[in-house]
């Protein structure tokens, strides 16, 4: 029998019915993956097996969460952090009622979520526009995402750069 996973996805914990993908058998509960929601790419946790059933999945697993994927992940919560900051100064200093749960980066680098309690403001609404451009500016600017666009240089991936 086929099987789905049931997976812990997001900074809230939300479970979601996942698809298995080619390529990434082998998944045992507790496992770290990388898979795709309606809401991007993103790290989950393995629960529990469940039978395929009618009912439509909520993404797919793609792979496990590998050593490339957590220093990705370091890299845009550093970000994140930033954005958090930046968020709850700009909150303080307007003196809103609007309070900032979470921010919450995906693993693509471009998708930022900025978690409230309630529907923040108008105002809010627009500078969290601003903080998630200079978090996509930031992010595209990194050496991390020049690696991984370019590689190490010219010859990336053959033998003679082996060491990359």
């Amino acid at each position: 029998m086929d099987f789905d996973w049931l997976c812990r996805v997001g900074v809230h914990g939300q479970v979601l019915r996942l698809k298995v993908a080619a390529g990434s058998a082998g998944v045992q509960r507790g496992m770290q993956l990388v898979c795709r929601t309606i809401r991007g790419i993103e790290l989950a946790e393995a629960l529990a097996p469940s039978p395929r059933a009618a009912l439509e999945s909520d993404g797919k697993i793609l792979r496990p969460f590998g050593a490339q994927d957590q220093l990705l992940g370091k890299h845009l919560q550093r970000y994140a952090a930033e954005s958090l900051e930046a968020c709850s100064r700009w909150l303080a200093d307007q003196a809103s009622s609007d309070v900032l749960l979470e921010v919450e980066p995906l693993l693509d680098g471009k998708t930022l979520y900025f978690h409230f309690l309630g529907e923040p403001s108008p105002q809010t609404s627009e500078q969290i526009e601003r903080l998630v451009e200079l978090y996509q500016q930031r992010v595209a600017a990194s050496r991390f995402a020049r690696l991984e666009e370019e590689g190490c240089g010219p010859g990336c991936g053959t033998s003679e750069k082996s060491k990359c």
